[in-house]
């Protein structure tokens, strides 16, 4: 189990990836992995929600490659999966959860304006191994 907590205003933006896309290269062999996303603040499309691909677990991992600073899914992977899947806003209050499967392609969404896109949201992520 891996707790990660994202503060306000630091960090950057997500690129659409999978959880399982880090797991796998840090040793993981298999996908038998959930993630829990826990907003400790309100999540918004304006301050920063978590946008995902529903279904999208079911590709199985897909490569990522390195955009600037932090690693994605491959550009042209991304375009084929968002023609098939349909994308889902997650906005979320304090004390919600999501529960969702390490291979499921998220990102977050932020509407970025002059005033709200300094807005973060603190969120706790949790990956937990399921061993069989």
């Amino acid at each position: 189990m891996q707790l990660m907590m994202k503060e306000p205003r630091t960090g950057g933006a997500w690129n659409w990836h999978q959880d399982y896309g880090y797991w796998y290269q840090n040793g993981c062999l298999l996908p038998e992995m959930a993630s829990i996303f826990m907003p400790v603040d309100p999540c918004t499309r304006e301050n920063g929600c978590l946008a995902v691909l529903r279904g999208s677990h079911k590709m199985g991992r897909i490569d990522h490659v390195q955009m600037g600073e932090q690693a994605g899914v491959e550009p042209g992977r991304l375009e084929d999966a968002k023609k098939v899947f349909e994308m889902v806003y997650v906005e979320m209050q304090p004390g919600d959860a999501l529960f969702f499967h390490a291979n499921l392609l998220h990102s977050r969404y932020i509407v970025c304006t002059s005033r709200e896109s300094n807005l973060r949201s603190s969120v706790i992520n949790l990956q937990l191994l399921v061993r069989t």
